[in-house]
């Protein structure tokens, strides 16, 4: 009696751990699935993210007017030409980051940085939103910028020769604005740009770069000296 009782609660004992080892089986199986799709919906999230990214560069080979086809061009002033020193640290002067922004992206374009140093850049430069959306993964941006540069090895006739920038604009509370970028090719071919910035914790960060319309240079007004005018005025009259 005592042996049938000891197996009949041997087998019950073993049927319970075997249901609880099952349910936490299944659990586990479950967790792993959720864990699985996840990862599959970032991976594709990602991927539609390099996609855009390399439509983006693509563009590049389109010729303004396609790019910008019935856009009003914006009139502004053209900062004059100088060496510009990039910058190591960050900075609160809006002229003076935009000129090292276009610095470093010049250098990328043109191969003087490789794909690790411009991402190392834009890494220190690069707003909350710029490093966690483009510069989210190292190993994916840096790879979708040797992508970049070998489009362009391809396509040498798109790597530019020189560009200029535009006056920075920025909105009414200044911690946001915008200003141009015009690269210009062996060939003479134009290609412009618009480069979105953004203030953060009191200094400027690069929020965006995308294709954008031609825009119209203003050119300075020279002002003329009036004592000068006066002056040949003057003799003019004691001449007569």
């Amino acid at each position: 009696m005592y042996m049938k009782w000891y197996r009949t609660a041997l087998v019950v004992l073993i049927s319970g751990s075997l249901v609880g080892c099952n349910e936490q089986m299944m659990s586990e199986i479950d967790r792993v699935k959720d864990s699985q799709q996840e990862i599959i919906t970032q991976h594709n999230e990602n991927e539609e993210k390099k996609q855009e990214m390399m439509e983006s560069y693509k563009k590049m080979e389109k010729s303004p007017e396609e790019v910008v086809a019935n856009m009003d061009k914006e009139s502004l002033h053209v900062l004059n030409k100088m060496d510009t020193p990039i910058l190591l640290e960050n900075t609160t002067d809006e002229t003076e980051f935009a000129r090292s922004i276009a610095a470093a992206m010049f250098n990328f374009f043109t191969f003087k940085w490789s794909p690790e140093e411009y991402y190392s850049f834009l890494n220190v430069h690069g707003s909350r939103y710029y490093r966690n959306d483009v510069l989210a993964k190292e190993e994916e941006a840096i790879l979708l910028f040797k992508n970049v540069q070998g489009l362009l090895r391809e396509r040498t006739e798109h790597i530019p020769a020189e560009y200029e920038i535009t006056e920075v604009i920025l909105n009414k509370g200044k911690s946001s604005g915008y200003f141009y970028r015009k690269d210009t090719t062996r060939n003479g071919a134009e290609a412009y740009y618009i480069i979105s910035i953004k203030k953060e914790d009191g200094f400027w960060k690069l929020e965006g770069d995308r294709p954008s319309p031609p825009y119209e240079k203003v050119e300075d007004k020279i002002e003329v000296d009036n004592d000068e005018d006066l002056g040949e005025d003057s003799n003019a009259r004691n001449d007569e």
